[in-house]
C-alpha cells in the first residue's frame, strides 16, 4: 500500500497525543496489525490524556499482548539518543 511505502520498516515508533484508551491506542494496535510487526512500538504515556481508568486498564492489557510499549517521556528520549 501506499502508506507502507511512506512508513518503511522502521525500527522504532512512537505514538504521542490523544486520548490514551480511546485513538492512541487503537492507532498503535492498528499500526502493529497492518504496518509494523517486527518494529517496536511505544506509546508516551506523559504526552497523551487519560479518562477513564477502567477503558484505560482494559487497553494497557491490549498493548501488552501486542508487544507494545508505554513509556515515559524521558525514556522515549534516551530511545531515541541510543
Amino acid at each position: 500500500s501506499e502508506l507502507q511505502k511512506i512508513i518503511g520498516k522502521p525500527d522504532i515508533q512512537f505514538f504521542i497525543g490523544g486520548v490514551f484508551e480511546a485513538c492512541l491506542h487503537q492507532c498503535a494496535v492498528y499500526v502493529r496489525q497492518f504496518y509494523c510487526a517486527e518494529s517496536r512500538l511505544c506509546i508516551v504515556d506523559d504526552l497523551a490524556v487519560s479518562f477513564d481508568a477502567v477503558a484505560r486498564k482494559s487497553a494497557e492489557k491490549l498493548l501488552a499482548e501486542r508487544n507494545i510499549e508505554v513509556v515515559k517521556y524521558e525514556a522515549a528520549v534516551d530511545l531515541l539518543k541510543s
